[in-house]
């Protein structure tokens, strides 16, 4: 690891969570996200059933016997071999990403925990500065930016639901540093299950690495920032797991579109994700998850833009 991210530990690493400890109970007033397609839904249409026809009108159909394609697919030799490469870069990567104004926390469950600030030798056990993340801020964010801005079908039904999720997966934020608020998110886990195992083609002597979650802010999409988050954290596991250790392996489909209607697949291939496995569900698994799930919980309304993790850093680090 080189120099560079030695001298920003004094500025951002021991100094940014005290800072953000000084606001502590003060009130930060984020305006509302205008770019958020649930947003213009929900003050277009209002009640459930109308943003349910909205969400139809979002796929052109009505017909909720529509089969919406989802697509496995794992990361290539090449790629991995590419992306593991910028392990090297990575001191560069994430001071760049800081100077963009943006920093990364993470909870560790499958990678060494972060957080020892004191060591004179930067690696992976301390690399990002490790957070413990309040079930409910989590839940919030993870509706906010994952269901509603990025159409994910499923949601975290209550706090336990988190807990034990927390207990297998790593849990990933990208913070604004100016205001201390959430503006990204993903998750990892490592899948045992024999029969994803052998649907992603993984080798008896690799882990199933499994890229669970992805979000980003609409705000931020189509600037590159995303991109740039996935180079740290790609780069980060490629050499922390080893390369020829894992088979690096993700889920997407039709359902999951950014603010302006684009799959996410396109954005998981220029990572170098493909020998793609295709399958398909009706539309309507979709919605009921949708209506059953987020819109339920939050009555027809929107959950609010996430804002500083306050109770997420009384926690403090979780090591």
């Amino acid at each position: 690891m080189g120099s560079a991210l030695n001298r920003f530990n004094a500025k951002d690493r021991h100094s940014w969570p005290r800072r953000m400890l000084a606001f502590l109970g003060r009130k930060v007033d984020l305006p509302d996200d205008e770019h958020a397609w649930s947003h213009r839904t929900i003050r277009k249409y209002g009640n459930v059933d109308e943003k349910v026809a909205a969400y139809h009108r979002k796929y052109r159909t009505i017909d909720e016997g529509k089969e919406l394609k989802y697509y496995d697919g794992v990361m290539s030799e090449q790629a991995k071999l590419v992306r593991d490469k910028g392990y090297d870069k990575i001191d560069e990567m994430t001071l760049e990403l800081l100077e963009k104004g943006y920093r990364i926390v993470k909870s560790s469950a499958i990678t060494p925990k972060g957080g020892n600030y004191e060591s004179k030798t930067p690696d992976a056990d301390n690399m990002f500065y490790e957070q413990q993340f309040n079930p409910e801020e989590f839940i919030g964010l993870y509706d906010y930016f994952g269901c509603y801005q990025n159409n994910f079908p499923d949601y975290f039904s209550e706090k336990g639901a988190f807990e034990e999720y927390a207990k297998t997966h790593d849990i990933w934020v990208v913070e604004e540093i100016e205001t201390g608020r959430p503006v990204a998110f993903s998750t990892y886990c490592i899948n045992d299950n024999s029969e994803d195992r052998k649907l992603y083609g993984t080798k008896d002597n690799q882990k199933l690495l499994y890229h669970d979650t992805v979000a980003l802010d609409a705000e931020l999409q189509g600037k590159g920032i995303g991109m740039k988050i996935m180079d740290i954290m790609d780069a980060y596991y490629l050499r922390t797991m080893g390369r020829d250790n894992i088979n690096f392996a993700l889920c997407t489909g039709d359902i999951n579109s950014n603010d302006r209607g684009v799959i996410s697949k396109g954005f998981h291939e220029k990572r170098g994700f493909g020998n793609w496995v295709e399958g398909t569900a009706p539309f309507k698994k979709w919605v009921d998850r949708f209506v059953n799930g987020v819109s339920k919980k939050y009555k027809g309304k929107s959950p609010e833009k996430p804002k500083l993790m306050v109770a997420s850093y009384r926690n403090g680090p979780s090591i």
